[in-house]
C-alpha cells in the first residue's frame, strides 16, 4: 500500500513481478480523505487479492491492472 505515484508505472513495475500494489490516489492527503479510501478498499479486499495486480484506489473508483 502506497501514495508513491512512481508504482502506477507500470513499464517499471510490472504487475505480474510483485506480490501486488495498492496505491491510493486521494484528491489530498488528508488523515480523514485516507481513511475513506480505506474502508472504500475493505470490501473489495473480501472478494479478491490484488496479488501480482496493481489496484488504483481513487476517490470515485477502484482501478485494476494486470
Amino acid at each position: 500500500m502506497t501514495l508513491d505515484l512512481d508504482f502506477a508505472n507500470v513499464q517499471a513495475y510490472p504487475p505480474s513481478s510483485h506480490s501486488g500494489v495498492i496505491l491510493f490516489r486521494p484528491k489530498s492527503q488528508h488523515k480523514a480523505l485516507l481513511i475513506d479510501l480505506l474502508a472504500r478498499l475493505v470490501p473489495v479486499l473480501t472478494r479478491g487479492s490484488p496479488e501480482r495486480q496493481l489496484w488504483i484506489v481513487e476517490n470515485d473508483r477502484i482501478r485494476i491492472r494486470q
